[in-house]
C-alpha cells in the first residue's frame, strides 16, 4: 500500500483498532486488521474523512463517534450524540 493510501485510509484503520484491540503489536497492519476493517460500512465516505464524513459512518455503523484535539489542552472537538460501549474516543 502506498503511503498516501495509508494517509487517506487512516480513518479506517484508526476505527478499526479502537474497535478490535490487538494485545500484541498494535501498531502493526496484520491481516486480521485487515479482515476486521471490513466488517464497517464504509460506502460514500471519501478520504481524508471530514466531520460529514463521520457522520455518515456513524448512521452506517453501530457506533458514534469522538474527536479530540490534543494540541488545545484535550479539547472536545465533536461529539457523538450518544455515549456508552460502542463510543470510539
Amino acid at each position: 500500500m502506498s503511503k498516501i493510501k495509508m494517509i487517506m485510509s487512516g480513518f479506517k484503520w484508526a476505527v478499526t483498532s479502537a474497535v478490535y484491540l490487538q494485545k500484541s503489536h498494535p501498531e502493526r497492519l496484520d491481516s486480521r486488521m485487515r479482515k476486521n476493517s471490513k466488517k464497517f460500512n464504509l460506502d460514500g465516505i471519501e478520504f481524508p474523512v471530514d466531520e460529514r464524513g463521520i457522520e455518515k459512518f456513524e448512521k452506517q455503523n453501530p457506533y458514534k463517534i469522538n474527536v479530540f484535539d490534543y494540541d488545545r489542552k484535550s479539547k472536545i472537538v465533536r461529539c457523538g450524540e450518544h455515549h456508552g460501549p460502542n463510543v470510539i474516543n
